[in-house]
């Protein structure tokens, strides 16, 4: 079963005068802010990118972590100004694909507004718009005794492995 939180703000979408990029200022409590580069598709959605220092080559480079996508009304037209995506809020390492594989059973469910006109906050940042979104945590079920079943199994140590 999944419990989600309440929204939350998120963070402001921003667009630099200079170049026209996009960013989303994630602002993640006492985690601090993180900063990713939206770019723009065709059809109103973004790429979501973050940037990695490449030790080797002594420079950022920008790492693709995901979309968003368009958000559809009860009739099914798509909505102008918003997209939607889910960030995963763990991984796990696949011995078979040999990679990391993203898990969205804890995840992030963000959504992306954009304002009608832009606020200017200074002639080279313009606000384009915000985030906001909820937590969805996936909790462990009851059994029918009451007692909540193990997402994972675990051995008991050995007494000699225990250290007191």
């Amino acid at each position: 079963m999944k419990k989600y939180s309440s929204k939350i703000n998120l963070g402001q979408i921003k667009q630099f005068a200079s170049n026209e990029s996009i960013i989303w200022e994630l602002n993640a409590g006492f985690f601090g802010k993180k900063t990713y580069t939206l770019k723009p598709k065709e059809d109103g959605t973004y790429d979501i990118f973050i940037g990695v220092f490449h030790k080797d080559e002594d420079k950022f480079k920008d790492i693709k972590i995901g979309q968003t996508f368009p958000v559809k009304n009860r009739e099914g037209e798509i909505v102008e100004g918003l997209t939607q995506t889910t960030l995963a809020l763990t991984s796990s390492y696949d011995a078979e694909l040999k990679k990391e594989v993203y898990d969205d059973t804890n995840a992030l469910y963000i959504t992306t507004h954009l304002l009608k006109e832009p606020k200017v906050i200074s002639d080279k940042v313009s606000q384009i718009g915000w985030v906001d979104g909820s937590f969805g945590i996936t909790q462990a079920e009851e059994t029918s005794e009451g007692v909540v079943a193990m997402a994972t199994e675990t051995e008991e140590p050995a007494s000699k492995e225990i250290p007191f």
